[in-house]
C-alpha cells in the first residue's frame, strides 16, 4: 500500500531541494497511489515523486536509485531537450532518502496528451534522439533482447497450454482463445523462425554488444506535450542501458493506440532522426507482434490487473492486427 504523505511531510522534503512550497497536491497514476505530488512554490510548480524499484531488479532500491541518476546526469550533460528539468538539493545531489525512499524533484510540466499526428512524428524524433544518445562505454547488462528469448519462448508454451484448456473447460474467452488463438501462436513462432536467420542473429547480437540508453515506461501518460508546444517524456524512473529495438516496439505498443495514422508518423519521426535498415525495421515489427499482453494476462488469471490485460487484448485485437499489417507493410515483410 502506498504511503500516504502528510503535508508537513511533503514540506519539510521539498525545503531540502532548496524550494518553499505552498500548496502540495497528491496525483495517482494508473496503478499506483500518491505516485507523484504536484508542488506549488514561490518560483514555479514542480514534481516531486517518491522512487519506485523495479521488481524485475536485483538490485536494491537505493542501487536503482543510483544507476537512475547516473544516467540522468549524462542526458543532462548532453542537453537532452525531451527530459524536464531535474532539481538539486542543497547539497547538489539529484534525491534524498527518507524513511528508505528516495525521493527526486523535476519541473512540472504543464500541458496536453497527445492527439494528432504531429505528436506522434515528435515523440519518434524524441525517441531517436535518446537512443543515439552516446555511451562512455558498452557496458553489461542483462536487458538485450538475447536475454528475453528464452522467457518469452516459456510464456508461449504457458500461453498455449492455458488456451487449451481454457476452451476445454469452456471459460471466460474460450470462444476467442478458440478463433484467434492460432493467430497468436503464429506470430510467436514467426519471430522465433526469424531469430534464427543469420542477418536477424547478427542484428540481435550486435544489439546485445552496443546498447543504448533506453527509457522503458514509455506511455501515453508518460508524454506531455508543454503549453509551448514542446514534447516532453516524462517519468525516468526506469532510464537504463538496454535494447533500443525493444524499447521502440514497446513505445509504439503503448502510445499509438493501433491507431494506422499514429504508427506512420512515429515511425516517419523516428527514421528522420536515426534512419534503420530492412532488418532494423523487421525487428521491431516482430518483437511489436508478440502477444506478450496475452502471455501475462495468463500468466497468473485469477489477480484482478491480469484478468484486466487479458480483458484488454481481446477487446482490441481486430486494432492490433490493423496495427501489425502497418508495420509489416513498413518493413516489407
Amino acid at each position: 500500500m502506498a504511503h500516504s504523505y502528510t503535508q508537513k511531510e511533503i514540506h519539510r522534503i521539498t525545503r531540502r531541494f532548496g524550494l518553499i512550497p505552498l500548496k502540495a497536491v497528491p496525483v495517482s497514476s494508473l496503478y499506483r497511489r500518491n505516485a507523484v505530488f504536484q508542488v506549488t512554490t514561490g518560483t514555479g510548480t514542480y514534481a516531486l515523486k517518491p522512487f519506485k524499484r523495479s521488481e524485475a531488479s536485483s538490485s536494491n532500491t537505493i542501487q536503482q536509485i543510483k544507476t537512475t541518476i547516473r544516467h540522468v546526469k549524462l542526458l543532462t550533460s548532453k542537453k537532452y531537450a525531451h527530459m524536464p528539468r531535474w532539481v538539486r538539493t542543497r547539497n547538489g545531489r539529484f534525491w534524498i532518502e527518507v524513511k528508505g525512499t528516495p525521493f527526486y524533484m523535476t519541473e512540472w510540466i504543464q500541458g496536453r496528451g497527445m492527439g494528432v499526428a504531429q505528436d506522434y512524428t515528435a515523440l519518434g524524433r524524441a525517441l531517436a534522439g535518446l537512443h543515439l544518445v552516446p555511451l562512455a562505454s558498452s557496458p553489461k547488462h542483462n536487458s538485450s533482447i538475447l536475454s528475453y528469448i528464452p522467457g518469452w519462448k516459456a510464456s508461449a508454451g504457458s500461453f498455449k497450454k492455458y488456451m487449451s484448456d481454457e476452451i476445454r473447460k469452456k471459460g471466460r474467452h474460450s470462444e476467442w482463445y478458440q478463433s484467434h488463438g492460432p493467430a497468436c501462436n503464429r506470430l510467436s513462432k514467426q519471430a522465433w523462425a526469424y531469430f534464427k536467420r543469420p542477418s536477424m542473429e547478427k542484428l540481435i547480437v550486435k544489439d546485445a554488444r552496443r546498447p543504448s540508453l533506453v527509457h522503458s515506461d514509455i506511455t501515453s501518460l508518460n508524454v506531455v506535450i508543454s503549453e509551448s508546444g514542446h514534447l516532453y517524456i516524462i517519468d525516468w524512473d526506469r532510464v537504463k542501458v538496454g535494447s533500443s529495438y525493444l524499447d521502440m516496439a514497446k513505445a509504439l505498443r503503448n502510445t499509438c493506440q493501433y491507431n494506422p495514422e499514429f504508427i506512420r508518423s512515429f515511425l516517419l519521426g523516428y527514421e528522420q532522426v536515426r534512419p534503420l535498415s530492412r532488418s532494423e525495421r523487421r525487428l521491431i515489427t516482430l518483437l511489436f507482434s508478440l502477444p506478450q499482453e496475452a502471455w501475462n494476462g495468463a500468466r497468473f488469471p485469477n489477480r484482478a490487473k491480469n484478468r484486466e490485460m487479458l480483458d484488454i487484448f481481446v477487446r482490441t485485437w481486430p486494432e492490433r492486427k490493423q496495427a501489425i499489417r502497418t508495420l509489416q507493410k513498413w518493413s516489407h515483410f
